[in-house]
């Protein structure tokens, strides 16, 4: 919708519209590229979590939630580019990554005993023995 009313002729009592072009005109590029990080992060996380879980055999919950946040939130942050300057567009991943892994370690206390009760509730503590992590293999 953005794209199609910077698409179409302003009215002419409406004299901001090179305003409304530079601060929404970017909108849909900033969407795909947060999405596009948003998934290839996500995935690496669970990939992470997945196979450290296995190498650990199922011990260290807290090691493993923070490895796995700190790979992928550096690949999210990382994926997603803009068209600011490289040593601002550095700072701005750094930050939020840090900002990102900081708000993991914070919220252990709460996630870990959540866990650990939805797994003794469940039954189920399970192992990624074998999965195809393949997302492009349907």
């Amino acid at each position: 919708m953005i794209e199609i009313c910077g698409a179409m002729p302003a009215d002419s009592l409406w004299t901001n519209q090179a305003a409304y072009d530079a601060i929404l005109g970017a909108v849909p590029r900033i969407v795909l590229a947060s999405l596009t990080a948003y998934f290839v992060g996500e995935f690496s996380n669970s990939y992470v979590l997945a196979k450290s879980k296995l190498r650990t055999h199922g011990r260290f919950m807290f090691l493993r939630f923070v490895s796995s946040t700190l790979v992928g939130q550096f690949i999210d942050s990382a994926t997603f580019s803009g068209r600011m300057p490289p040593r601002q567009m550095v700072l701005v991943a750094v930050t939020g990554w840090a900002i990102m892994v900081a708000w993991e370690i914070a919220a252990l206390p709460l996630a870990l005993p959540l866990v650990r009760a939805l797994k003794r509730h469940e039954g189920v503590d399970y192992f990624d023995i074998g999965t195809n992590f393949n997302s492009l293999d349907f």
